[in-house]
């Protein structure tokens, strides 16, 4: 599984890094827009009537190029920024449960199922993006379950059941959240409009820079094609957070830090699965 950067390195390792860069995945663009840009070049120097167009269309081509790739980069970045929050919210859900669970739990063998079952959400909703899921996983209904017999048992207040009943809410509403971006990508159209125009830019910019640049034309459509093809992938990439990858949302670490209040849990005193709803 990928493990997501999380520093920045040297100033020199970023230029010539290809971990995490989206090179690779643009590199055939790149190739093929040069080598089409070079063959013209040759053409024309070898007397053959290239048509040629002033770069000026281009600037303005350019712009609502960049402005449709900006729209599109901002939406995906969006979806990155809402699952690191959804977890963060997790995080601060999962502690709180713990911390709830000393203060409204007096029998230990209630505070260790309660956690147990905590702990199997964590595992959940930490596989969303990652691995297919079954339609019906009730971690959080086996330990509302709990909870009500703790309160039937008088082991637990109203006011502490109502306390976990926000809690386990909350953590709800964060699975849902995590699945809807998952499950929910941005309209294709948006993908398809990006990647017809760039193709379209780069096909004709030779056109307009080889009378201008010469045989430095190849170069100018090599960077165009790396700037406007390489902002394309990496909406790609935010599009889809809890996915793993280079640029991916650190899931492993998040799933760390939950479970660090559950450190002296063991699997095996994990009570069986209550057959509720969710």
């Amino acid at each position: 599984m990928s493990t997501p950067l999380r520093r920045n390195p040297s100033f020199f390792y970023q230029l010539v890094a290809l971990r995490g860069s989206v090179v690779p995945a643009v590199l055939p663009y790149i190739i093929g827009f040069a080598a089409l840009t070079a063959a013209l070049v040759t053409a024309s120097g070898m007397g053959v009537a290239v048509p040629q167009t002033s770069f000026a269309p281009f600037a303005i081509f350019g712009v609502a190029l960049s402005l449709f790739l900006g729209f599109r980069n901002f939406a995906a970045y969006e979806r990155w920024w809402e699952a690191r929050k959804i977890w963060g919210s997790v995080i601060g859900q999962v502690r709180s449960i713990d911390r709830d669970t000393t203060l409204f739990l007096v029998a230990a063998v209630d505070r260790q199922a309660v956690q147990a079952h905590i702990h199997r959400f964590i595992d959940e909703i930490a596989a969303i993006g990652r691995l297919p899921l079954p339609p019906h996983r009730p971690a959080l209904g086996a330990s509302a379950a709990h909870l009500h017999e703790c309160a039937r048992r008088q082991q637990l207040s109203e006011f502490g059941l109502r306390a976990f009943s926000d809690r386990l809410h909350q953590l709800e509403h964060a699975k849902a959240g995590l699945q809807r971006l998952q499950n929910t990508p941005l309209p294709f159209v948006y993908s398809l409009l990006v990647k017809r125009t760039c193709t379209l830019f780069c096909l004709l910019l030779p056109f307009a820079t080889i009378d201008i640049a010469g045989w430095f034309a190849p170069v100018i459509v090599a960077v165009s094609a790396y700037v406007f093809f390489g902002l394309a992938r990496v909406t790609e990439v935010l599009e889809f957070p809890l996915e793993p990858g280079m640029n991916a949302l650190d899931i492993d670490g998040f799933v760390i830090a939950c479970k660090q209040p559950f450190d002296g849990l063991d699997e095996s005193d994990a009570p069986p699965q209550t057959g509720v709803a969710a």
